[in-house]
C-alpha cells in the first residue's frame, strides 16, 4: 500500500461556521469550490478537489485524509486493514468534492481517516 501527500483536511466548525468561512477566503485566500448540505468545501488553487472542507459539529477535527496513486493501491488498503479486523465504510463520493473513490476508518487513536 502506497500512501501520497495529504488530501484534505476536515473541520467541525461549530458555532463559529461564518467567522471560519470569512478567516480561509479573506486571510489565507482560499476560494469556495462547492458545497454539500452544510458542508463548505474551500481550496487554494493546487489541486482539482479542495484542501478543507467546513463541516457541521462540533469545532475541532473531524477527519483528515491522504491520497493514494490509484485504485488498486486503495483496494490494496482495504484488504490490509480488513485482514486486521479494521471496520472500513465506502466513502459517498456524492457527497464529496472532487473524490472519485475512498474509503474511512477509525484510527487506533479514535480520529477518523480516509484514504482517496
Amino acid at each position: 500500500m502506497r500512501i501520497g501527500r495529504l488530501a484534505h483536511v476536515a473541520l467541525g466548525a461549530g458555532e463559529h461556521r461564518d467567522e471560519m468561512q470569512h478567516f480561509y477566503r479573506e486571510l489565507l485566500g482560499v476560494v469556495e469550490v462547492g458545497r454539500a448540505g452544510e458542508t463548505t468545501f474551500l481550496s487554494g488553487g493546487m489541486k482539482p478537489a479542495y484542501d478543507v472542507a467546513l463541516v457541521p459539529g462540533p469545532a475541532g477535527l473531524h477527519h483528515i485524509a491522504f491520497e493514494v496513486p490509484g485504485p488498486d493501491d486503495l483496494a490494496h488498503a482495504r484488504d490490509r486493514l480488513a485482514a486486521v479486523d479494521v471496520a472500513v465504510d465506502e466513502l459517498d463520493v456524492g457527497l464529496d468534492h472532487g473524490i472519485d473513490e475512498g474509503i474511512a476508518f477509525v484510527l487506533p487513536s479514535g480520529h477518523a481517516f480516509e484514504l482517496v
